[in-house]
């Protein structure tokens, strides 16, 4: 296979930067497939998700939850929750308080 920026050739088993840029597959480039919407930043967060904006395990995460540290999930079916990002920011923006005192003030505003 030819380089064609410098003109060298590339060995077999290796891989051209450029050519592998376009050659990532739709899904791993962070796009639902028939959706054309960037998935970076989905609107609802998984569990793990969640976590990551917090920079906390999952484990932790969902002590957190159960402590009643974190805004309540959304339930999307019986055994799928997910937690809004706008809101997780907003909570995080609020200094994190507990989930009373930030319903409270959700119902203030």
């Amino acid at each position: 296979m030819m380089d064609t920026e410098n003109g060298r050739g590339v060995e077999a088993g290796q891989v051209n930067a450029g050519a592998w840029v376009e050659a990532v597959p739709v899904r791993a480039a962070g796009v639902r497939p028939g959706a054309g919407l960037p998935v970076e930043r989905p609107l609802l967060l998984t569990c793990e998700q969640a976590a990551a904006v917090l920079g906390v395990s999952r484990a932790t995460f969902w002590t957190l939850h159960s402590c009643g540290r974190v805004p309540m999930p959304i339930r999307l079916s019986p055994r799928v929750v997910r937690w809004a990002r706008g809101e997780l920011e907003a909570w995080i923006a609020a200094d994190c308080p507990n989930r009373a005192d930030w319903e409270k003030a959700k119902e203030t505003a």
